[in-house]
């Protein structure tokens, strides 16, 4: 069976979007490792919140939309409190909307 001219320029065209998608995703995990990532946050986060901050483990993601997803996160009390941690949470994500990136406007 033959398939029109058409539906092979479509099947080309959404294997070379998903291709871009792969090799996109992969530079960006290649990019931002796990090190350069937990140096990029961890300082910026215990200086917003004066505390000491403790990440296990973040990666990036631009599939479920463009962000990062953190496990073991941990934000330690200040002295002379009775628990070591002011909260401990196990996993969560941070997204960003992307379209509004591209529009030069964040809401």
């Amino acid at each position: 069976m033959k398939i029109k001219k058409g539906w092979k320029i479509l099947i080309w065209i959404v294997a070379v979007i998903i291709a871009l998608l792969l090799i996109t995703s992969l530079a960006v995990k290649l990019i931002f490792t796990k090190e350069k990532l937990l140096a990029m946050i961890q300082p910026q986060v215990e200086k917003a919140l004066n505390r000491k901050v403790s990440i296990e483990d973040v990666s990036p993601s631009i599939f479920k939309g463009l962000g990062v997803d953190i496990k073991g996160l941990e934000i330690s009390n200040l002295p002379g409190y009775e628990q070591k941690n002011l909260f401990k949470i196990k996993n969560f994500s941070v997204r960003v909307k992307f379209w509004p990136l591209l529009r030069k406007g964040l809401r």
